[in-house]
């Protein structure tokens, strides 16, 4: 698409991409639905209805795939950006779930230029990533698990000493709790 000079044929191949894309997703997501939707249908007027129920593992994250997929088809399509040479960063954008927990499909025109940047790596910026990462898996492990199991005391302002963080004992016994709860962690149960 990015070295079709036509307007018509760009169209052409926007639209066959896009309704490549979108079958796709009608085909993993909803085919068993509307196939099952269709034979209670026809039942009603006793007719038959010979196509087999389709039993299809959905693969996992296929919306954001798609929608990935879509808003780099389009971006293409609009002339935001050159079509990308390599796979392997295409595949990166078209994959990249840490930032589908930070908000909305990011623009392949932001992520795209980030790929081609240098950066230094060195041991400052690598003990911030580890120090950072502890932290978020304290936060998870300790104060996150074991909230929903602990009685709220006092008045229910919202503060954590009213959610049984009050003391230190506290903090271990979630602690503990948070290792004998989770099986991911070595040594728990």
């Amino acid at each position: 698409m990015g070295k079709r000079e036509l307007k018509t044929e760009r169209k052409k191949i926007l639209i066959l991409i896009l309704a490549f894309n979108v079958g796709l997703l009608l085909f993993f997501k909803y085919l068993e639905f509307f196939n099952e939707s269709l034979r209670y249908f026809l039942g009603h007027f006793q007719l038959s209805y010979p196509i087999p129920l389709f039993r299809f593992l959905v693969p996992i994250g296929i919306s954001f795939y798609v929608f990935k997929s879509l808003s780099y088809t389009i971006d293409i399509y609009r002339g935001d950006m050159k079509p990308e040479r390599h796979l392997g960063f295409f595949a990166l954008y078209v994959s990249f779930f840490p930032q589908l927990l930070a908000g909305p499909i990011e623009r392949a025109t932001r992520f795209m230029p980030k790929l081609y940047q240098k950066f230094n790596l060195n041991e400052e910026r690598v003990t911030h990533g580890l120090r950072r990462m502890l932290w978020g898996f304290f936060q998870k492990m300790v104060i996150w698990l074991p909230t929903p199991n602990l009685p709220l005391r006092g008045k229910s302002d919202g503060s954590l000493i009213n959610m049984g963080f009050g003391s230190k004992t506290q903090v271990f016994k979630n602690i503990k709790l948070s290792l004998s709860v989770n099986p991911i962690l070595p040594g728990s149960v």
